[in-house]
């Protein structure tokens, strides 16, 4: 099932965020093995518990949204649940905002919080925690062993004469030896679309929060503001910049035409 805005009774559920190409199943799979060691997941304590990057998430949220806001995150199997009662794909679906109708206002009003998966919050988090210098595009990916010659001077033990009898004496002297350097490898980090994807996930419900129902329309906004989330995480704007235009030119022009989250007038944010 691809990802689209339902339209039910009082409700509009925005779903906006399909898997960038990658095997969305197995990331719920794999998530929880590698997250074994890593509390708090974003996700613990299920809904009675923000956690600290809920909570962080949500900040940054408000801000952008213009108004208090909270980010709240589903590990699998609550986002399964919701998958049934919503009905929706929960593999491919990463995030969804419910809108109400206000019979006072006579028009649809956001809820105050989006609803996120695991995938999408697990891939904020651990860009949220990532080192600085590996917050763009680049990583260190691999480490490689060399052995550089250099000279030194060293104690060695020699027998000298010493008035006509052979003794052992102390001496220096200069030898060349080999020192093993370490010499990082980078290239691009291993999540980097899903980080991409991620980010780009939180914007674009940051719009509905706002107000902003048209799907097109907030997806667009959210590419304008991708990069914005991605300093907020850690990221410089150059590094911003990037992200939202390999968003922009690796995934929105080629899998968002034909869609309901297609702007044809949207402009690259990485221009």
């Amino acid at each position: 099932m691809g990802c689209r805005a339902r339209e039910e009774g009082a409700e509009i559920r925005r779903r906006s965020r399909c898997a960038w190409g990658i095997l969305a199943a197995a990331i719920f799979a794999v998530v929880p093995n590698a997250l074994a060691d890593e509390p708090p997941v974003p996700w613990s304590g299920g809904g009675a518990v923000e956690t600290p990057f809920e909570q962080f998430a949500g900040q940054q949220a408000s801000v952008a949204a213009g108004r208090p806001v909270k980010v709240h995150c589903n590990g699998a199997t609550d986002w399964g649940q919701l998958g049934a009662e919503q009905r929706f794909d929960p593999v491919t679906v990463w995030g969804y905002v419910v809108f109400t109708w206000d019979h006072d206002a006579e028009a649809y009003r956001p809820a105050d919080y989006m609803e996120l998966s695991e995938a999408a919050c697990w891939y904020l988090d651990e860009y949220w925690r990532a080192p600085l210098g590996e917050k763009g595009k680049r990583c260190r990916t691999a480490t490689q062993i060399t052995f550089v010659p250099h000279r030194t001077r060293v104690k060695v033990l020699r027998r000298v004469k010493v008035n006509g009898r052979w003794r052992a004496r102390v001496v220096y002297v200069t030898r060349t030896m080999q020192s093993p350097v370490s010499i990082p490898q980078f290239g691009t980090c291993a999540d980097y679309k899903n980080r991409i994807f991620a980010l780009q996930t939180i914007s674009h419900e940051t719009q509905h929060l706002a107000g902003v129902q048209d799907e097109a329309n907030a997806e667009c906004n959210g590419m304008q503001r991708l990069g914005w989330f991605a300093q907020r995480f850690g990221a410089t704007a150059e590094q911003g910049r990037e992200m939202a235009g390999d968003y922009f030119h690796d995934f929105y022009l080629v899998k968002r035409p034909g869609t309901p989250y297609f702007l044809p007038t949207c402009p690259d944010p990485g221009a």
